[in-house]
């Protein structure tokens, strides 16, 4: 029984981040160019603070809406989908005219609101998840690479060690033959080299 069907996904700041519609025909586009630009149709604001299923009539209500002239003398319910306290989007459809908006159909719509809503929020905790979970596994691989990092500078500083303790006994004996050897013998030239 309705005429069109549109739904939006908004962020945190309440812009349209992603939209889908169904049935609108040519009066998609200039709605489209609205969504585009960051802003939500009068229907998606009416229904934000009331959080509940609101039925606007379109020649009163929706004036502002580049849409509004195609649905003249119907009615329109508009739905947010949130879970929690978080406003997820919104669902917002057009009646056919002469339909009648009873208990029953808002009942439904707010149901299929309500659990558009927990899949949403279903969605962005797995989201949260799987971010939550890359980050891990980049902290762990870059607390791996700084342990490699250590490691590597562990046995460079050993090695270091080691070479200097050789270099000590070098120098200390290329000193005492220093010593030992007269000013003029030739030999000089070569241990001073050794200890430069």
């Amino acid at each position: 029984g309705y005429a069109s069907a549109l739904i939006v996904l908004v962020d945190e700041s309440n812009r349209p981040t992603f939209w889908a519609e169904a049935g609108m025909g040519d009066a998609y586009g200039p709605l489209n160019a609205l969504l585009q630009r960051g802003e939500l149709p009068p229907c998606c604001d009416r229904s934000r603070p009331v959080g509940e299923l609101v039925l606007v009539q379109v020649e009163n209500h929706c004036r502002p809406c580049p849409i509004a002239e195609a649905y003249i003398g119907k009615q329109a319910l508009c739905v947010r989908l949130g879970h929690g306290g978080l406003v997820f989007g919104y669902l917002a459809t057009i009646l056919h005219s002469g339909l009648a908006v009873d208990a029953e159909e808002r009942s439904l719509l707010s149901e299929l609101a309500g659990d558009l809503g927990y899949a949403l929020h279903n969605i962005r905790v797995l989201q949260a998840r799987e971010k939550a979970e890359r980050e891990r596994k980049l902290l762990e691989s870059q607390l791996l690479q700084a342990q490699k990092m250590e490691s590597v500078g562990r046995l460079a500083g050993g090695v270091a060690h080691d070479f200097n303790n050789m270099l000590t006994v070098i120098l200390g004996n290329a000193e005492l033959v220093m010593q030992a050897l007269s000013p003029g013998d030739p030999l000089r030239a070569d241990i001073d080299e050794i200890i430069k």
